[in-house]
C-alpha cells in the first residue's frame, strides 16, 4: 500500500440561496438575482478551467431565477439539486429543517421538489439541507420523494439548536433509508481548533478593520492584533474542554478558509485514507452563491483556482471530478457503508 495512489472523487458544490436586499434576511444570499448568476457562472468557468464539474444545491427561487442557466450548466456536465431552508421558502417556517414533525417535513419537501421540477423540467435526486439541518424523518421523507442522494451533513459537527447533529466523522458515502448520504469534508480532529490559522485571519482582520498601510504598520498595531488572536484562541480552548455544546469543525468551505486550512484538510484526509488502506476517496468542498467569485481580482476566486491547482498537484493522489449523483459508487465496495 505505501507509495499506491488513491484514487480521489472530488465534488465542488455550490448552496445557490434567495436573492434579497436586506442584509440581516436569514440564510444570507445575494443582494440581487444578478449578482448571483454572476457568481455562479464564474464558479462554474473556474472549474471548467481547472477540469472539475458542480454540484448546485439550488433552493426552489434560485431554480425558477435561473432555470435557463441551470439548464446550460446541467447539459454541460454539472448536477443541480435540491436545497432548502425552511425559514426562507415560502410563507416561512422559523425553525430548522431537522428540528420540524415530519408532517411539515412533508409537506415542506413535496413542495419545494415540485416548484423545482415546475421551474426546470427534470427532477432532483439529490439534497442538502439549509445549515445542514436534518432528522432521520428527513432521509426517509426524501427516500419517499424519489430522492437518491443527499450531502447534508459535516461530520463531527454538533448543534441541536439547528438539528445538525453528526457526532461522528465519515470521510465516505453511507446508506440512510436507501439514499446515499455524500458527506461534505470535514477535520478529523474532534473539536481542535486551529491556532495557526486564528492567529492569521485575526492579524489580517485587525489590519484590515485600521486600514493600516505598509508604513503604518508599527508596534501598536502588532501588539493589537496578537491580543485579539490571544482573545480568540482562549476562546476556542473552551471548544476542547467541552465547555461548548455547539461543534462546527473546520471543513473544505471556500469563502471561510484560506488555501493554508483548505491544503490542511486535505493533507489529513490523505493520511486517514492511508491508515484506512484505501484506494478510493472522496472529497466535498462547498461554497454559496453570495461568495464574489465574479470579481477576477477578488480573493474568493484566487482560493479556488489555487485548491484547484493544489489538487492536481498532488502525486499520491489520482485526481477525478464527480458530482453528487455521478459519484461511482460501486468503487468503493464495501468501505463505503462502514462507520469509519
Amino acid at each position: 500500500m505505501i507509495g499506491e495512489k488513491i484514487s480521489c472523487q472530488v465534488i465542488f458544490t455550490m448552496d445557490c440561496e434567495r436573492a434579497h436586499a436586506n442584509k440581516q434576511f436569514y440564510p444570507p444570499g445575494p443582494h440581487t438575482w444578478e449578482e448571483s448568476e454572476e457568481n455562479i457562472e464564474a464558479f462554474s468557468r473556474v472549474l471548467a478551467e481547472e477540469g472539475f464539474h458542480a454540484t448546485f444545491f439550488a433552493v426552489p427561487e434560485a431554480a425558477e431565477a435561473h432555470s435557463e442557466l441551470f439548464n446550460q450548466l446541467a447539459k454541460s456536465g454539472h448536477e443541480i439539486g435540491l436545497h432548502l431552508h425552511p425559514r426562507s421558502f415560502g410563507f416561512g417556517v422559523n425553525e430548522f429543517l431537522g428540528n420540524l414533525p415530519v408532517e411539515i417535513q412533508n409537506h415542506l419537501l413535496a413542495s419545494a421538489k415540485q416548484r423545482f421540477e415546475n421551474s426546470l423540467g427534470f427532477s432532483p435526486v439529490s439534497f442538502r439541507g439549509g445549515y445542514f439541518s436534518a432528522s432521520q424523518n428527513t432521509f426517509s421523507i426524501l427516500s419517499q420523494l424519489g430522492f437518491s442522494f443527499t450531502s447534508t451533513t459535516v461530520p463531527r459537527r454538533n448543534n441541536s439548536s439547528s438539528g445538525a447533529n453528526w457526532p461522528d466523522w465519515r470521510c465516505l458515502p453511507y446508506k440512510n433509508s436507501g439514499l446515499w448520504e455524500i458527506p461534505v469534508s470535514s477535520h478529523p480532529w474532534k473539536n481542535l481548533p486551529d491556532p495557526a490559522f486564528e492567529l492569521r485571519e485575526l492579524f489580517r482582520k485587525t489590519f484590515s478593520r485600521r486600514n493600516y498601510t505598509r508604513n503604518q504598520f508599527g508596534k501598536s498595531a502588532i501588539s493589537h492584533a496578537i491580543s485579539l488572536a490571544a482573545m480568540g484562541l482562549n476562546r476556542n480552548s473552551s471548544k476542547i474542554n467541552g465547555e461548548r455544546e455547539s461543534v462546527s469543525p473546520q471543513y473544505l468551505q471556500i469563502e471561510h478558509r484560506d488555501l493554508f486550512i483548505l491544503k490542511n484538510i486535505t493533507s489529513e484526509h490523505i493520511k486517514h485514507w492511508r491508515r484506512l488502506k484505501l484506494t478510493h476517496s472522496i472529497l466535498v468542498c462547498t461554497t454559496h452563491n453570495d461568495v464574489p467569485f465574479s470579481d477576477s481580482r477578488g480573493r474568493h476566486i484566487k482560493i479556488l483556482k489555487k485548491y484547484c491547482q493544489y489538487l492536481h498537484s498532488l502525486s499520491d493522489l489520482i485526481i477525478n471530478s464527480a458530482t453528487i449523483k455521478s459519484l461511482p459508487l460501486e468503487l468503493f465496495g464495501s468501505k463505503a457503508v462502514s462507520t469509519l
